[in-house]
């Protein structure tokens, strides 16, 4: 009898859902902040250390994914803090950009001015 190997797509499925998920920024923004949200909320109503213990990791990997996207479209290196108005900027942006868009260039719409 042969063992099953793990099930994993291919490389270009991998592809499509990389491209797929930064498909609609806005939504995307809004899914980290809702998370962000309700992790907090977790956090607060957790009744002992213990209970907050996964809220508090989870919490802080959905931040540090979220900043690390803030701090790209920033063009700063990972790990650099970030002013409050360059992550106000970048926010606003992605939550202006309501897909699904096919590509970055439709991303931009035609009047960006690094097209």
């Amino acid at each position: 009898m042969t063992v099953p190997e793990p099930w994993s797509p291919t490389i270009e499925a991998l592809r499509t859902v990389q491209r797929f998920v930064f498909a609609d920024p806005s939504l995307l923004t809004r899914a980290l902040i809702y998370a962000q949200h309700y992790l907090r909320a977790e956090l607060d109503a957790a009744g002992t250390a213990e209970d907050a213990m996964m809220p508090d990791a989870e919490l802080g990997e959905v931040n540090d994914f979220f900043l690390s996207i803030l701090e790209q479209l920033n063009g700063v290196e990972t790990g650099v803090e970030l002013a409050e108005e360059q992550y106000r900027q970048a926010q606003g942006w992605l939550l202006s950009r309501t897909g699904p868009f096919g590509s970055v260039e439709e991303m931009l719409g035609e009047d960006h001015p690094h097209r």
